[in-house]
């Protein structure tokens, strides 16, 4: 890559793969977002802002999702979801989260976005919120089972996998799954 980052995003548009935010180098914010076109790395553009630590992407509809994060310059979570259009090379705004938070999952099922777990300025967080894009607006879902930040989420033949996550000192090991027929979580 060129640029060092942790606590970022990444997301394949079917074309490519990009790297979104995170800190680097002398616990710098990273601005630019690279493209990996399957040979090498771009840079495609720069983040607006100061910056994100710990945001999630998705690929959804020829644009890139970035939800959330922390503010790289005050680590204050934030409700921001920017969107990046892959044709137009530009960014704009979402409808914002329905709370800040950083350090959460998310994914794309049947359309929509799907947000889970993560943290806000006091402690990790169980919400499930999913974002329409055609609404420009949020809902509610069931909360994952337990607070967890850090999760890790698929889709997988129909239903959202949430993959283990942390709260404090504590990782956990378990794994749960979303029906989203029935709005519930085993």
């Amino acid at each position: 890559m060129l640029h060092a980052r942790a606590a970022h995003a990444v997301v394949a548009t079917g074309d490519a793969i990009y790297a979104i935010g995170g800190t680097g180098a002398g616990a710098k914010p990273v601005l630019e977002v690279e493209r990996f076109d399957g040979r090498a790395w771009h840079e495609e553009t720069t983040i607006p802002g100061n910056g994100l630590n710990a945001p999630a992407a998705v690929a959804l509809e020829g644009r890139i999702y970035v939800v959330g994060g922390f503010n790289t310059t005050t680590n204050v979570p934030s409700d921001r979801v920017l969107v990046y259009d892959l044709a137009r090379k530009s960014w704009s705004e979402a409808a914002p989260l329905p709370a800040p938070r950083g350090g959460h999952a998310a994914v794309v099922l049947d359309g929509r976005m799907h947000v889970l777990g993560g943290g806000n300025s006091q402690s990790t967080i169980a919400d499930h919120s999913v974002y329409d894009p055609s609404a420009n607006s949020w809902s509610e879902r069931a909360p994952l089972p337990r607070s967890e930040g850090s999760p890790a989420a698929v889709v997988y033949r129909g239903h959202i996998y949430a993959i283990v996550g942390r709260s404090g000192p504590s990782d956990f090991g378990e794994s749960y799954i979303y029906d989203a027929e029935h709005d519930s979580w085993s």
